[in-house]
């Protein structure tokens, strides 16, 4: 199941993507998927062996070259077309569920960076919360504290040359 691309904020307790949160508990691991694709073109190889023939036909026993090397030329594009494949990489983020959500990307550095920070905070102590944005390949990290509301209270403070009480 492939999820929308754009910004993945990552907290201690939450993570959320698009109108999505999850809390952070459940996810088990960060990743690098890799899916292949091939192309849908097929050439039946009957078709692709008769384009030889005739290339060389031409070529040779006609004596029309450029033709020939054209038919061939278009013989081995055929070849070639239907047997490449694309990679596609992704961020895979892992559920305890069994889920798995993907964020598709070209840029496999950005991702091995992504997977090399999400491991360490996941690992640590550390508040703050990670800003994943595929749009533009960065990660930033925010440790800012956000504090509402009003501090009521006494505060003391002095030097003690003695002993206090009270």
């Amino acid at each position: 199941m492939d999820a929308d691309s754009g910004v993945i904020r990552i907290t201690k307790k939450t993570v959320k993507f698009g109108d999505e949160v999850y809390q952070f508990r459940n996810i088990t691991g960060f990743g690098i998927s890799v899916e292949t694709h091939s192309n849908n073109r097929t050439v039946p190889g009957l078709f692709l062996l008769a384009l030889f023939v005739l290339g060389f036909a031409v070529a040779i026993f006609f004596n029309y070259a450029f033709w020939g090397l054209l038919i061939l030329a278009v013989a081995i594009w055929a070849i070639l077309s239907t047997n490449t494949t694309t990679k596609e990489y992704k961020l895979a983020l892992y559920f305890n569920s069994g889920e798995t959500r993907k964020f598709a990307t070209e840029d496999v550095k950005f991702l091995k960076d992504v997977v090399e920070k999400l491991y360490h905070f996941m690992d640590s102590d550390e508040d703050g919360a990670y800003i994943v944005n595929l749009t533009d390949h960065s990660v930033n990290y925010d440790n800012s504290v956000h504090v509402g509301g009003n501090a009521d209270g006494n505060i003391v403070t002095g030097i003690v040359g003695r002993d206090v009480s009270s």
